[in-house]
């Protein structure tokens, strides 16, 4: 049972060595005789016995002892780390299964500014893999609303800045509170009523005592050391759009004084469900720096909009967008407006539909007794909106919807449609993973399939097999064909195939665009040779064009992607 914190505000004086100069200083005045020569400097001597705090301590008293001293603190307005370090991703991988993969590394230089609520992000990211292996960017953040000042995409225009949307703003803000718990302390210092002593805990063979932070995502869980008061880590929850609610742990290590009296911890690591997903090490610190006056300055131009429920978002899924920052795909829009393409045969049109996003598409293939959706991807909001426009503009259920695979931002739109009454379509590699994933709770993001759950209905394509949705008995008109085929991307790939407008629906491993534009582009080689080594295997004969969850037309060709892997 939690506790209202006592906090009693007064300085708590924290270092040894202040103390042992304090004593040395005593000393020396009251023995002070001449001075003769300097002697020779004798050999170290043993370590002293460690610190043990007052018992009696608050759990928020013992916090600051172990961030040097509520006085120092108190006094620390600003301060700017300069790190290097790594961001993993998951469910990016081959398996659902796998473990995170570090997907770029970093430099940054964090400039936060906590009396007047700025935050100054110079990144300089590593990704080693695309068309743009570099990347060199700042976040600007003033209060609520924020800028990028240059390009942070490795599929943008190479001199595109924006507006920082709010989504990605709550986000990054997020993760500096997270990464750095001055900022918590202090917050507790402003309003001691946000925080609550919450009992014990054991972390790396010692006693914590628990100190509960009110946030608006998930209450924020203070591991402080009961012996030492230093701060071990922090737990939480958010969401994922996917897995939905997951566990958040932040941890601080090797806590030392690198300016004025304050202490920060040397490296801090993001876990997330087990898998670390933000390494960083301080290479230095600096307390209290002057700040240059066009340090958060946005550009000429500049004019960012607060939007409040997409920072609610952006909070809620924090790691999310984080990911996809650090592979150099910002997903920080939700994209729930659906620009439909018709699909024609002969000049008649086909009840064949390509779902148009901003970064992700779907197809859908109206039939007699109800319509076929090839992809859910991003969230629930792009699903509802697909539901939408398929009630709007067919008429009819959604009968099934196709998984190409388990990547995140491929399949965390699938829960919708199970509450929708539709039947998923997985490989089998993946089939147990999707099970987990439609009953998994969320309470932090509260889903349809949350609030008015469904068993989920699920038809698995066998390794290397294959399946076909007839439109009716009697007629072939908008038949649908499933594929397994072998990627290294994912092992439960499928594509899709609807042989009356001779093409084929994927996803990640090409992307089409017009032939004048240069046919498409793949971000691996090997992905576009796979690809076309399942088309020509599979289907006879082989289909004219491809149509892909990204990507930049409604039809490309199955030509442009030969050409692209035939090219030496």
């Amino acid at each position: 049972m939690s506790k209202t914190l006592n906090y009693r505000s007064h300085r708590v004086t924290r270092s040894i060595p202040s103390i042992l100069v304090i004593a040395v200083a005593v000393l020396a005045m009251g023995c002070r005789g001449d001075e003769g020569d300097t002697g020779p400097v004798g050999p170290e001597g043993p370590a002293g016995p460690s610190v043990e705090l007052d018992s009696n301590l608050s759990t928020m008293d013992k916090a600051m002892v172990g961030v040097g001293g509520e006085v120092p603190l108190q006094a620390m307005n600003r301060f700017q780390i300069v790190a290097k370090g790594g961001r993993g991703l998951v469910l990016q991988g081959t398996t659902p299964r796998d473990s995170a993969v570090e997907v770029s590394t970093f430099d940054v230089t964090v400039s936060y500014d906590m009396e007047n609520d700025n935050i100054h992000l110079k990144y300089e990211r590593d990704y080693g893999f695309g068309p743009v292996p570099e990347l060199a960017y700042n976040e600007i953040i003033q209060g609520n609303v924020g800028h990028i000042d240059a390009r942070d995409a490795i599929l943008n225009p190479a001199d595109m800045g924006e507006d920082m949307p709010s989504a990605r703003m709550a986000s990054s803000r997020r993760q500096q509170r997270l990464l750095n718990p001055h900022v918590l302390l202090k917050e507790i210092m402003a309003d001691s009523s946000i925080a609550s002593e919450a009992g014990f805990g054991f972390h790396d063979g010692s006693i914590h005592e628990l100190l509960n932070i009110v946030d608006p995502v998930a209450p924020l869980a203070v591991w402080v050391n009961a012996r030492t008061g230093l701060i071990s880590k922090l737990t939480t929850r958010e969401n994922d759009p996917l897995l939905r609610d997951s566990e958040i742990e932040v941890h601080y290590v090797g806590w030392k004084v690198y300016d004025e009296d304050v202490m920060f911890p040397a490296d801090v690591f993001i876990v997330k469900n087990g898998q670390v997903l933000h390494r960083e090490r301080r290479t230095s610190i600096e307390v209290n720096p002057t700040f240059a006056a066009t340090m958060f300055a946005f550009p000429t131009g500049a004019d960012p909009m607060f939007v409040d429920a997409d920072a609610a978002l952006g909070q809620k899924n924090h790691q999310f967008h984080q990911m996809f920052v650090a592979l150099g795909i910002p997903l920080d829009q939700q994209q729930i407006v659906v620009t439909p393409h018709q699909f024609q045969d002969g000049g008649t049109d086909t009840g064949i539909f390509h779902l148009q996003g901003g970064t992700h598409h779907s197809l859908a293939i109206a039939q007699e007794n109800g319509v076929i959706i090839a992809e859910a991807p991003l969230d629930a909001a792009r699903s509802a909106a697909i539901l939408s426009w398929v009630d709007e503009n067919i008429g009819k259920p959604v009968t099934h919807v196709i998984a190409t695979h388990h990547h995140i931002d491929h399949s965390a739109g699938l829960r919708a449609f199970v509450a929708a009454g539709a039947t998923i379509v997985v490989q089998q590699n993946s089939a147990a993973f999707f099970r987990e994933v439609f009953r998994a709770p969320s309470t932090i993001l509260p889903d349809t399939q949350a609030m008015a759950p469904k068993n989920p209905v699920i038809t698995a394509v066998a390794e290397g097999g294959s399946l076909d949705f007839d439109d009716t008995a009697t007629t072939d008109r908008n038949d649908v064909e499933v594929y397994h085929i072998a990627t290294d991307h994912s092992n439960d790939m499928l594509i899709v195939h609807v042989p009356r407008i001779s093409a084929v629906f994927e996803s990640d491993l090409w992307n089409p665009e017009p032939t004048a534009m240069g046919g498409g582009n793949s971000l691996s080689k090997a992905s576009a040779t796979q690809l076309r080594q399942g088309i020509e295997d599979n289907i006879t004969p082989t289909p004219t064009d491809l149509i892909g969850g990204h990507g930049l037309v409604g039809r490309g060709t199955f030509a442009d992607l030969a050409a692209f892997v035939d090219a030496p």
